[in-house]
């Protein structure tokens, strides 16, 4: 083949030379002097313009706009990614070998499962992970809430049987993206199952559990619901409390400094591990943003978390009422008599001599006689609270 307009032969071959090549090839120069554009044309460089090798990952990267391409085409590439997150961390759990769902006719998904050469094709690498998550947070109006749950419920039960610390952590993470996806589904009620599973499997992440116990996931639900998190989420916190009070009180060396101990789950592994305080921050804060200064069960959760003896709780807690009696201030300027009657009792503890303790009239009458005089701390977060950014 030739180009006649410059008289250049090109070869017929794999790597042939295009008319873009050779000026492509065109080495341009800039006159400083009088400011003008000169080129030299040599005898051009052969250039081989070869595509980029088609890769599996396309699937989960299409070119253009997902959300355009016809309903069937964006199931099937949800079904495929949701497929093969489920074989992370060896057997897969079948999500999908039943029709789902089950008892409906015809079903939205037929039993299915991912070919082998597709599998053997795509790795349990963090980018071939990362893009079929990806994919799902594109389309996540249109993922089944029931279908995210069951995965990261299944991927959490795994954790308990790799080794690996890399392929634990891509069990974890996937769990809990998978679960943070929920918020947005056509049902984020399912996410509270997600989260208390997480909470209880990995009492220690509380980088994951400000992922999937976040302002949005509360904003997303019903107010009956939101309650029913926040009554489960404590649940877990203050039975944790308890177990530690217990421990305490045998006298076992239990550090009370930064962490609580949980109830020991089922797995053996997790017996060791503890909900960090900036978990139980966590939940105060949640509840504080929500504006729940109506619900009697967030403020008595509130009430029950102020018993802990680390300051940073006591301080959040105190922090959240006060935010809840300004939102609860009503057109006529009265605050909640509820949120009121919550923090009131807790002046006391401000005004002690330790914001660390609280002594009773019997402490009180010990020392008189004689006995321990009480600690007396110049740390005090929650005397400034109240006396100086109070409502």
């Amino acid at each position: 083949m030739s180009d006649s307009s410059s008289g250049i032969e090109l070869d017929d071959d794999d790597d042939q030379l295009t008319i873009l090549g050779c000026r492509l090839s065109t080495e341009m120069t800039y006159n400083y002097f009088d400011h003008t554009f000169y080129t030299s044309f040599e005898e051009p460089r052969k250039y081989a313009f070869q595509g980029r090798e088609p890769d599996v990952l396309d699937i989960w990267r299409p070119n253009g706009n997902l959300s355009k391409l016809p309903l069937s085409h964006r199931e099937a590439i949800i079904v495929s990614a949701l497929l093969f997150l489920d074989t992370l961390g060896g057997d897969s759990s079948s999500i999908l070998s039943k029709p789902f769902p089950e008892n409906s006719s015809p079903p939205r998904y037929p039993a299915v499962y991912l070919d082998y050469d597709f599998l053997s094709a795509v790795k349990e690498s963090p980018m071939d992970v990362s893009a079929a998550l990806g994919v799902l947070r594109k389309q996540v109006t249109l993922v089944p809430a029931e279908i995210l749950r069951d995965l990261s419920s299944s991927l959490l039960n795994k954790v308990g049987k790799v080794s690996n610390p890399r392929d634990l952590g891509v069990l974890q993470s996937t769990a809990c993206r998978l679960a943070a996806l929920m918020a947005n589904c056509d049902r984020p009620e399912l996410a509270i199952d997600a989260d208390i599973h997480i909470l209880k499997s990995m009492p220690d992440a509380s980088s994951w559990h400000r992922l999937v116990m976040s302002m949005g996931l509360v904003k997303n639900l019903d107010y009956a619901v939101a309650e029913n998190l926040f009554a489960k989420i404590s649940s877990f916190v203050l039975d944790s409390h308890r177990k530690w009070q217990q421990k305490r009180l045998q006298g076992d060396q239990v550090s009370n400094d930064t962490t609580l101990q949980p109830i020991p789950p089922s797995e053996e592994s997790n017996a060791t591990k503890h909900v960090k305080i900036t978990t139980i921050k966590l939940l105060v804060q949640l509840i504080s943003d929500a504006g729940f200064f109506s619900s009697r069960t967030s403020l008595q959760t509130l009430a029950e978390l102020f018993t802990h003896t680390h300051i940073d709780v006591r301080h959040a807690v105190i922090a959240a009422l006060f935010e809840l009696l300004n939102k609860s201030v009503r057109l006529d300027g009265k605050a909640s008599a509820d949120v009121y009657a919550t923090v009131a009792p807790f002046h006391a503890v401000a005004a002690g001599p330790s914001e660390y303790a609280t002594y009773s009239e019997a402490d009180w009458a010990n020392a008189e006689k004689g006995g321990p005089l009480p600690t007396i701390d110049s740390n005090r977060p929650l005397l400034f609270l109240f006396t100086v950014t109070r409502p």
